[in-house]
């Protein structure tokens, strides 16, 4: 499946973490940011807007720009705002996912996480949109 993905997330194990369990989905084209600035650099290259990311796993807090501040910024990005992000994160207070929702996530997933809700997100929000 011809599919890329942007992990952001400013520990290294984490997104080292991530990327094991998606490219055991099947998926080969990953990129990886330490926080949302470089995410942003990232998605903004000329050529990741010929080609866009199906989805982005996003952590919350980061240095530079955090999560909640990326989001904002990818819904003024025309190639971005149709991208779904899940919001990868150890905020579990109710106000925290209401406001990474409300602010453009597609999902939320509270860390520590499991390879089977990375694989059910992967194929709720990838593998149907690309068969559809």
């Amino acid at each position: 499946m011809n599919v890329k993905i942007l992990i952001v997330d400013d520990f290294e194990i984490v997104r080292s973490n991530l990327k094991r369990i998606i490219n055991q989905l099947g998926v080969k084209n990953i990129f990886e940011a330490s926080d949302g600035q470089e995410a942003l650099d990232i998605v903004q290259n000329p050529e990741n807007q010929k080609e866009p990311f199906d989805l982005i796993f996003l952590d919350w807090n980061m240095p530079r720009m955090n999560g909640v501040e990326f989001l904002a910024k990818s819904k003024t990005v025309d190639f971005l705002k149709d991208v779904p992000i899940i919001m990868t994160t150890a905020e579990r207070e109710r106000k925290s996912v209401l406001q990474a929702l409300s602010s453009g996530a597609a999902d939320y997933i509270v860390k520590p996480f499991k390879a089977s809700v990375i694989q059910e997100k992967f194929e709720k929000f990838v593998v149907k949109r690309k068969s559809a």
